[in-house]
């Protein structure tokens, strides 16, 4: 499968609310899970109003292997990869229908500089505005070829909370899975299908992919303190999962990991961890909003 097709800007549209569409659940248990994906999609708006434009540092390290069953049985390995990369990851709020979006600047490749460390797209959002988001795409997708393994874009820690969204959440039948206790909070884990085609992320030749996971939401605030991302295709299985932890300084859950799991054909397989630190804001000095 290949990753590199989605529908999905990761933004969040003004629209007012969509009715949820919800598997059918009984009595009170329905109405539980009405009112914990509500607080959740609320919760989403109030993210990016205050995390939007705000840079984090990204230290993403990659490991591939693979493998060849022969026709006796036995199994030949091939080479293995290891990567580590470090980046500038960073969200910024738009004001056209697709609301808000983010951009990964690698900079560092192994242990090697590859660019200048100073803040790139920071600067390029404040100097530039005008031109800012095509030349950040640009960016974007120059970073992407320093990734091991398949093409994607579903390594976005941000994602799984575009589903949430007013403009996307239509799209998903939600279903509540249990309770547990995490970072010490008691939430509501959150089980999400999409049933709407043709999907969101694209395969191969363009094919469907259906996203499915789980959420796990602090039921009093609908804040998002881990998220789950499976999506599959013939030949082809992946995983992302994503915890965050709520910051005293922007008063949300800022993502901190990223875990990823990739299962391909010939026992292939690619996993990844990303790290998040360094979060730092800035503000842009133009009247002009970006498209």
């Amino acid at each position: 499968m290949v990753l590199g097709q989605s529908r999905v800007n990761v933004s969040v549209a003004c629209a007012a609310i969509v009715a949820l569409a919800l598997v059918p659940l009984a009595g009170q248990a329905a109405s539980a899970s009405v009112v914990v994906v509500e607080r959740a999609s609320q919760y989403v708006t109030t993210f990016v109003n205050r995390f939007s434009h705000v840079v984090a540092e990204e230290h993403y390290v990659q490991d591939s292997t693979s493998s060849v069953r022969l026709p006796s049985g036995a199994v030949l390995n091939g080479p293995a990869q290891h990567r580590e990369l470090v980046a500038d990851f960073l969200l910024v709020k738009t004001d056209d229908a697709t609301g808000w979006t983010t951009f990964r600047d690698v900079f560092e490749v192994n242990g090697s500089a590859v660019r200048d460390r100073g803040d790139r797209l920071t600067k390029l959002f404040v100097e530039s505005p005008g031109t800012a988001a095509a030349r950040a795409q640009a960016i974007a997708q120059e970073s992407a070829r320093y990734n091991i393994g398949p093409r994607r874009t579903i390594n976005n820690p941000l994602l799984p909370l575009a589903f949430l969204q007013d403009a996307y959440r239509s799209r998903f039948s939600f279903s509540l899975k249990g309770q547990e206790r995490l970072d010490g909070v008691e939430v509501r884990v959150v089980e999400y299908k999409e049933i709407i085609r043709p999907t969101l992320i694209r395969g191969a030749s363009n094919k469907d992919v259906t996203a499915s996971g789980l959420y796990w939401i602090d039921e009093q605030t609908g804040r998002i303190l881990k998220a789950e991302l499976a999506a599959s295709e013939t030949g082809q299985t992946s995983k992302v999962v994503v915890a965050y932890r709520f910051d005293e300084r922007f008063q949300v859950c800022v993502p901190v990991r990223m875990a990823e799991e990739y299962m391909m054909k010939n026992e292939a397989t690619v996993r990844a961890t990303a790290k998040y630190d360094r979060f730092r804001q800035f503000e842009v000095k133009t009247d002009e909003g970006f498209r």
